[in-house]
């Protein structure tokens, strides 16, 4: 576990705006800075920083928080991983204090070590005279010296043991590199070396560490295509070949296509679509979509033109779908793949088939005609019951435009009538999602809250100001703040720090909403025009709010029907009445509901 003071001092000598102008374009608005926000398709600019409260928010969004939270959002990291980043920019280590599980990051250690010694020996074989082959069996598929760096492609020599000599000669123990996949092992006990005349493609993790390799045999022999075995560190499903490259690119678009393998990624990189990964050899899983949706909102499957890469669309669509991304299919001509689409056709005729990319539904609609006909009664039921199988299975079953405009083009594709379509779809839909009382779709509006409001004037004043927290304090009641800012103000009243508000006592509070209510709180002193006037409004709206609030109390008082204190309470409540009037006659008042 990292210290908090040494987290704190991360925070103290690290730059939110240098860390964040690394990834964005910031332009200087006033004592901020604005930028497109890279969480959600902006085209206004909507995302803030402040320098001088080493706070971002985006107004779009809402996305907020420190510079940890900006480094784990947008490298898609745990909070320790940011927390590290950030400590090496700095010059700070935070290895020594995430050493509680010793022998599991001595384990890691161990491994990525080894793989990386295991790259830059492949690498040097591909460049020797015995990687010749492997050289030519490249610059063939246009594979150039560049790109052979950018991916850090090597080359296995047909030999037994070429690898294992040079990792013994580096230190590594037999056991070992066997343990973790590089060495094989006979029926009498012999150690020889796993791949062995092919190229290979090493294959990163997240973190950009050598945890797996992807080998292709360049004469003839099988298997084609040979990975490591499966460790703890090297599973398939958790990994994206190129993506540890692509991810930069992904992010800035928020797209990412997808394609099968090794050779169809470096292709497309090398062709300059930079925002695409290839599967290992697997269907897309639950965990790749776990790791796509944080960063993209739109998928382009771009699988071979075969059987196998329509199952791997079929089986790969729904597993994306349900985790809210949209999906969208390639199908080119005249090639069985993309690498031999773009060394056939090139660049600019492969873009105008992704520009044409069709959203995963049609491309259902299109398989599924092509398979089973329109054309008799029996056909057509059978059609429908599989389209409506396949919006059930990617949860689209409430997404009405998107079905009403899948009918309109079945109804186009079949020459039929659109009324009939849409009523024999909905009926099968209905019948595999249960029956329902209340309509497929129901709108769900998202949850905004007016800005600026008076809450947030009220955290901005006093977490900046130490004369108007004490005199807003005192004026402050939580039973007349609206109930979301509530545990937020609980937490400042709380935490005091220098006569103000304790900002970071609630950005630590790990109260998503609180922490979202106080970062764009920081901004409302870009809004004001006059400062004083606008303390003077907080106050008076405070009073005012009280004045509502007992004006309640008073008529709830009233109810239990004592004559004698029923006077009292009328005079009170009299006074009140004025009070409230005088305050409605005030000039340039904030208006807010509870």
């Amino acid at each position: 576990m990292i210290p908090k003071f040494i987290i704190d001092d991360i925070r103290e000598k690290i730059d939110i705006t240098d860390v964040i102008a690394k990834y964005l374009e910031l332009k200087k608005v006033g004592r901020n800075y604005r930028a497109l926000c890279p969480f959600h398709d902006d085209k206004n600019p909507s995302f803030y920083v402040s320098p001088e409260r080493q706070l971002y928010h985006c107004f779009g969004c809402g996305r907020s928080g420190d510079v940890i939270r900006f480094v784990q959002e947008i490298e898609n990291c745990s909070f320790v991983e940011a927390v590290s980043k950030l400590g090496k920019q700095v010059g700070i280590d935070v290895e020594p204090y995430l050493r509680n599980d010793e022998e599991k990051s001595t384990d890691y250690k161990e491994y990525v070590s080894l793989y990386s010694a295991a790259k830059d020996i492949y690498r040097k074989y591909l460049f020797s005279p015995r990687g010749r082959k492997a050289v030519a069996y490249l610059s063939e598929r246009g594979i150039t010296r560049e790109i052979i760096d950018t991916f850090s492609i090597g080359y296995a020599p047909d030999g037994w043991d070429f690898l294992m000599k040079e990792l013994i000669k580096k230190g590594f123990r037999v056991e070992d590199i066997f343990k973790w996949g590089l060495l094989s092992r006979s029926d009498t006990g012999h150690y020889y070396d796993r791949f062995r005349n092919r190229v290979l493609f090493p294959i990163h993790n997240t973190r950009g560490d050598s945890v797996g390799f992807g080998g292709r045999i360049i004469s003839s022999g099988e298997p084609k295509y040979l990975n490591s075995p499966e460790t703890k560190y090297f599973l398939k499903r958790r990994l994206l070949y190129g993506f540890d490259l692509a991810k930069r690119e992904i992010q800035r678009k928020r797209e990412v296509i997808i394609v099968e393998g090794y050779i169809d990624a470096i292709s497309m990189h090398s062709f300059g679509f930079t925002n695409v990964v290839g599967t290992l050899g697997t269907t897309l899983s639950p965990e790749h979509a776990n790791l796509l949706h944080k960063y993209v909102r739109k998928v382009i499957l771009f699988f071979d033109n075969d059987d196998a890469g329509i199952n791997a669309v079929l089986h790969g669509t729904p597993v994306l779908e349900n985790k809210g991304v949209d999906v969208y299919v390639v199908r080119i001509e005249g090639a069985k793949d993309p690498d031999e689409f773009l060394r056939r056709f090139g660049r600019e005729a492969l873009q105008k088939y992704l520009d044409k990319s069709v959203i995963h539904e049609r491309f259902f609609v299109d398989f599924i005609l092509q398979k089973k006909g329109f054309a008799t009664v029996q056909e057509k039921y059978d059609v429908l019951d599989a389209v409506a199988d396949w919006i059930v299975q990617t949860g689209l079953e409430n997404k009405m435009l998107r079905i009403d405009m899948l009918v309109k083009y079945i109804s186009e594709k079949t020459s039929s009538n659109e009324v009939a379509i849409r009523h024999d779809l909905y009926s099968l839909i209905k019948d595999k999602v249960g029956v329902r009382k209340q309509p497929l779709a129901k709108l769900k509006m998202k949850e905004s809250l007016p800005f600026p409001s008076l809450e947030d004037y009220l955290l901005y004043f006093m977490t900046n100001d130490e004369k108007v927290y004490s005199k807003l304090k005192n004026a402050l009641s939580l039973d007349i703040i609206r109930k979301e800012y509530r545990n937020v103000f609980e937490i400042l009243l709380t935490n005091v720090k220098e006569g103000k508000g304790d900002v970071r006592a609630v950005l630590d509070s790990g109260d998503e909403k609180a922490t979202v209510l106080m970062s764009r709180a920081q901004f409302v002193g870009n809004l004001m025009v006059d400062r004083e006037k606008t303390i003077r409004d907080c106050e008076g709206e405070l009073e005012k709010r009280a004045l509502s609030s007992r004006f309640v109390e008073i008529d709830n008082e009233m109810l239990k029907g004592d004559t004698e204190t029923d006077k009292v309470l009328l005079k009170e409540k009299f006074e009140l009445k004025r009070k409230l009037e005088r305050e409605k006659l005030r000039k340039g008042g904030m208006n807010s509901e509870r």
